[in-house]
Parts: C-alpha cells; sequence; structure tokens
C-alpha cells in the first residue's frame, strides 16, 4: 500500500474528471447542503472550478485537497462581512476514517486566520453527521448550540 500524500491547492481545470469522480457519492450528497448536486457529473464539476476560480482571495479560499496532486476533496472558508467566516468541506469516500479531514480543517483555518480580518470560523454540519462533527471537535472547534437541522460549531482566533 502506498502512503497517502495529501496536500491543498488551488482548483484546476484538469481537476473535473477526479472531482466528478469522488464527489459523485450519494453520501456526500445526504451530508452537504441542498446545493450539492447527485448525481455528481464532469458539468458539475467543471462548474465548481469556474465559481471557486471566481472567488474573491481577499475573502475567500476555495481548495483542492489532494492525494499526489489528484483532487480527492474540497474545502473552503468563506467570510461572511461581519469578522466570521464559514468553513465547509468534503472528502472522497476512500479517504473516509484516516485522519485527513482534521489535518485539512485545521490547515485551512490557521491559513484563513493568517489571511483574512476574522475572529471566528464556524461550520454547520447537520445533526446526524456525527463523523463531520468529530472532524471539527479534533480540529479546536466547539460546539454553539443547534440550528434547523444542524449543529453549530466555532474556532476563535487563537485556539488553532
Amino acid at each position: 500500500m502506498r502512503s497517502l500524500q495529501i496536500s491543498l491547492r488551488t482548483w484546476e481545470e484538469r481537476d473535473a474528471p477526479s472531482l466528478a469522480f469522488f464527489a459523485n457519492e450519494p453520501l456526500l450528497a445526504r451530508n452537504l447542503r441542498a446545493g450539492f448536486p447527485s448525481p455528481y457529473g464532469l458539468e458539475d464539476a467543471k462548474a465548481f472550478i469556474a465559481f471557486c476560480h471566481q472567488q474573491d482571495l481577499s475573502e475567500n479560499l476555495c481548495l483542492a485537497i489532494t492525494d499526489d496532486d489528484t483532487a480527492v476533496g474540497s474545502i473552503g472558508v468563506f467570510c461572511q462581512g461581519d469578522r466570521r467566516a464559514e468553513l465547509g468541506y468534503w472528502l472522497g469516500r476512500p479517504y473516509w476514517g484516516k485522519g485527513i479531514m482534521t489535518k485539512m480543517v485545521k490547515e485551512i483555518c490557521d491559513l484563513a486566520f493568517r489571511r483574512f480580518s476574522i475572529d471566528e470560523i464556524f461550520a454547520e454540519p447537520y445533526e446526524w453527521n456525527a463523523a463531520s462533527q468529530r472532524v471539527l471537535e479534533k480540529a479546536g472547534f466547539v460546539y454553539a448550540g443547534a440550528k434547523e437541522k444542524s449543529r453549530v460549531y466555532t474556532l476563535a482566533k487563537g485556539r488553532v
């Protein structure tokens, strides 16, 4: 078994086929916001990559999670204008349960706190998504309360 070579980088057009492959997982769609397509095809992947390229880099991070330079997931931090930013992420099913997402969450939060004028990052996994809640807790987020069908977790600057 080869060792994983996980890193973050900007999305590239060449990532569309691997993005479509890994994002086309019904369990992902169940755990992500309503706008996440299921099934997820090549055109969806191209549209998402275009969306990421349109983001204002002074307010948002929209990055690919890669294994040996192949896109296997996505992670982003999006500023909300009130010194807060929202974190969103997903990872391809073959990579679940390996501690990868906790590492990526820590890495992008550290980057976001250094890059943006924010004091807090929050995430809102669905109440049934225990795995995502564990990722956040392991990354230093604290439970802040319930919201419609979701649990809110926050990470204050200086806790990364």
